[in-house]
């Protein structure tokens, strides 16, 4: 199912789109539910958890679309643990999906933007565990505060090419994002 935002898309501007996830099935039917609004809107899939499956992903779709100028991370894991438990498998695979997966397709859009000199918007999705005091935040909030610092640093890109972005979600200074 669309999410009512993502039908809103087509008409504001986004005459091709590019989704992407780990279910084939699910992002199939998607990338149809988009294209019937109107839209040229392609499913590629991506696990990124998985460094090659973010840097083709990007590659991808510049391929499909000659170019790209906007990006919107929002895949997570939310399992929670505390400092006492938490065991290091858990702790990698959120850094995986949570860190390194958003930083590459946000270093691979970066790069394309800095070469072809074109604007672009990057956006990341938090959560709100971040922000407030939770009883068994880690490993996950931490890793937001990683994802929403890095971002707010994405505007001293060369040429600031990627310096439009936004995290959506409260930011870990207490100011709305």
């Amino acid at each position: 199912m669309v999410s009512p935002s993502r039908k809103s898309w087509p008409g504001q501007g986004c005459p091709h789109i590019v989704i992407s996830g780990r279910d084939p099935e699910k992002g199939a039917a998607a990338a149809q539910e988009v294209a019937a609004l109107g839209t040229d809107c392609h499913y590629i899939n991506c696990d990124v958890a998985i460094e090659s499956d973010c840097r083709n992903l990007v590659l991808a779709a510049l391929e499909r679309l000659g170019s790209v100028n906007a990006l919107v991370n929002c895949a997570a894991t939310t399992t929670r643990g505390s400092i006492l438990d938490t065991e290091i498998s858990r702790w990698h695979e959120h850094l995986a999906i949570n860190l390194t997966g958003p930083f590459l397709l946000m270093q691979g859009v970066a790069q394309h933007l800095d070469a072809t000199g074109q604007p672009g918007s990057l956006v990341n999705i938090l959560s709100t565990i971040g922000a407030c005091r939770a009883k068994f935040p880690c490993p996950y909030s931490g890793i937001q505060g990683w994802i929403d610092d890095t971002h707010q640093k994405c505007g001293q890109c060369p040429a600031g090419k990627a310096d439009q972005g936004e995290c959506r979600g409260p930011r870990l200074d207490g100011h709305a994002g």
